[in-house]
């Protein structure tokens, strides 16, 4: 008789142990199917129909809301100011957060505490950001005139927000203050996993400062880069939170990117339908440009 002790545990069969790695995430499929999935399959029903807030019923229209973009100047206008708004900022994060995190990648006393108070701009509310910066641009008691008011480059008493000309810039600004420690952190984590090893004998060998950057920092900051600038992208062009706080997309729709604008025109103008279709059509071109943003610099990293 074999000893009950000694006996082997059941072997479970084939398809549950297969099945079960996919049964551990299921709870996490489900909820993420819920939260995420089901609004955006409910974004694209609703594009093929007349929805409004005033009507009853939901008739089917078919392209008839896609085809009514194509006839809307403002639409046009609206992704013009975000593929500025969002190349812009991504622009001035990355060279922002690249100058802060080669500074803090140095030893030097107090450094810990600068990182943390750095990374302040990135954890504030959004609005309480908007709302501190209105303060900072206001054309009567903003510090902001004060400071370049005597130089004479501006009006003394210049309206940031309330001119057509510099209100984009201006929030953009406020969105580089707020968004550059997102790329000092990651690229910070990532210089600081770049073995030294490899600074000392570049260095014997007569490399300088730029050498190093270059052939040395950049190359084993490529995944890092990728993440980042992919990650800041879709961020930077569903702004929503910080345009609104500031300016509402004004003034004169200086500022109406496409988030804001499909915003006004589902809950002001009650046009559910066709901000449904311009959202359908926001996520694919989203989806499209981070694709090949993504294939370029894959085809880049394999080149060198």
């Amino acid at each position: 008789m074999i000893d009950a002790g000694l006996a082997k545990p059941p072997v479970r069969p084939f398809a549950v142990r297969r099945l079960y790695p996919y049964l551990l995430v299921a709870p996490s499929l489900i909820v993420l199917t819920i939260v995420l999935l089901y609004p955006f399959a409910s974004g694209i029903w609703i594009s093929f129909h007349q929805d409004s807030l005033m009507s009853q019923s939901r008739p089917f229209v078919g392209l008839n809301n896609y085809r009514a973009i194509a006839a809307i100047p403002d639409f046009f206008t609206s992704t013009r100011l975000t593929l500025v708004w969002t190349l812009g900022s991504m622009l001035g994060e990355s060279i922002l957060g690249t100058l802060v995190a080669l500074a803090l990648n140095r030893r030097f006393h107090g450094r810990e505490l600068l990182r943390a108070l750095l990374l302040i701009p990135w954890v504030t509310p959004a609005v309480v950001t908007a709302v501190t910066w209105r303060w900072l641009y206001h054309s009567e008691f903003g510090v902001i005139n004060a400071v370049v008011g005597p130089l004479g480059l501006f009006p003394a008493k210049e309206n940031w927000l309330g001119d057509p000309h510099t209100a984009l810039w201006a929030v953009m600004l406020t969105n580089v203050w707020k968004g550059f420690p997102f790329w000092m952190t990651m690229i910070l984590a990532g210089m600081q996993a770049i073995a030294l090893e490899q600074y000392d004998a570049a260095r014997v060998d007569g490399a300088n400062g730029w050498q190093l950057f270059r052939y040395i920092t950049l190359p084993g900051l490529k995944l890092i880069l990728t993440i980042t600038s992919i990650l800041s992208f879709v961020g930077n062009f569903n702004s929503f939170t910080l345009i609104y706080a500031m300016t509402q997309g004004g003034p004169v729709d200086s500022t109406k990117i496409l988030p804001v604008y499909i915003w006004q025109d589902a809950f002001v103008f009650f046009r559910f339908g066709e901000a449904s279709a311009i959202a359908g059509l926001f996520a694919l071109v989203m989806a499209i440009l981070i694709l090949a943003y993504a294939r370029v610099l894959h085809l880049r990293s394999v080149d060198t």
